[in-house]
């Protein structure tokens, strides 16, 4: 069985947890190793398209 998921909306919103130092190290990292899997291999990444809210509630 396979399963396809589509995103339909133009936007999402999502929340991530960031009360670590451990957590913040792990977003950055993934920021990082997408941009440069784009840069070298050329392959979009999503998070790169991703605009970021810091401001925490």
């Amino acid at each position: 069985m396979t399963l396809s998921y589509r995103q339909l909306a133009d936007e999402v919103e999502v929340e991530r947890y960031q009360h670590t130092d451990e957590l913040v190290g792990a977003f950055q990292k993934a920021r990082d190793f997408a941009r440069f899997i784009e840069q070298t291999d050329g392959t979009p990444q999503k998070l790169c398209l991703a605009s970021h809210d810091w401001a925490a509630t």
